[in-house]
């Protein structure tokens, strides 16, 4: 298992990371890497479709791609679905009816966080990761080693 220089630093502050699947909970699943990982990461860096993704994830059942149009034009809204389809990330119907094919995303938190880590690293250089709330604290055991003979 390699230790990088984040987990380096946690561990110097006494925690350190779980090892859970942090994809779980976001639109790229396990399936998502290669071209169609840039392809997302791309897509994200345009506000409307983050907002669009957001008001996609907040939808229990399918949604209909009109209801999607809070933010962006209809034309724009299909677009986005016809790329996320692409992407395997969402399935539709031809009435333009639309839901997430990872049933463990609860909301758009974890993309965002996917996002934000993504960004922090590309562009800034900066040693990041998402999902970061399931950092643990480590239990420290302090020891009194005493030289012998000194209790005597």
């Amino acid at each position: 298992m390699e230790i990088d220089s984040l987990e380096i630093q946690l561990l110097a502050r006494r925690k350190r990371m779980s090892r859970q699947n942090p994809y779980e909970q976001t639109i790229l699943g396990e399936a998502l890497r290669g071209e169609k990982y840039e392809q997302l990461y791309a897509m994200m860096k345009k506000y409307s479709f983050r907002l669009f993704l957001r008001d996609l994830l907040e939808q229990p059942e399918k949604v209909h791609v009109e209801q999607l149009t809070k933010y962006c034009s209809l034309r724009v809204a299909q677009n986005y679905l016809d790329s996320l389809q692409r992407l395997e990330v969402v399935d539709a119907d031809r009435e333009g009816y639309c839901h997430v094919r990872n049933p463990f995303v609860p909301n758009f938190g974890r993309t965002l966080e996917w996002y934000v880590a993504e960004v922090f690293q590309r562009e800034f250089g900066a040693t990041s990761r998402f999902a970061l709330p399931s950092i643990m604290v480590v239990p420290v055991v302090t020891m009194m080693c005493w030289p012998p003979g000194w209790d005597d």
